[in-house]
């Protein structure tokens, strides 16, 4: 058996193992002044932790971590041209 199967045995032993590489990893220098990239990677991590695979959704994401609202969103898509009525 190796060392991680021996360490893991629930999702709180997961947790114990991933957190200090995903603490490691956010404080690295390839994400470093990396904001909303490392929002969004601890949201991923904490979210699938949890057992929440309701909240991995384009729309929960873009709300939660990108802080962004559908309404604002769509108000920006480019509008469908209005056809013309024959006289």
């Amino acid at each position: 058996m190796s060392t991680l199967a021996a360490l893991h045995s629930g999702p709180q032993d997961e947790a114990m193992l991933v957190r200090p590489c995903l603490d490691q990893l956010l404080r690295s220098s390839v994400l470093s002044g990396s904001e909303r990239p490392i929002e969004l990677l601890r949201f991923l991590v904490d979210r699938t932790l949890a057992g929440q695979p309701e909240n991995l959704k384009e729309t929960v994401i873009g709300v939660k971590v990108w802080r962004s609202r559908i309404s604002t969103i769509l108000y920006r898509l480019p509008k469908p041209a209005k056809e013309s009525q024959p006289d």
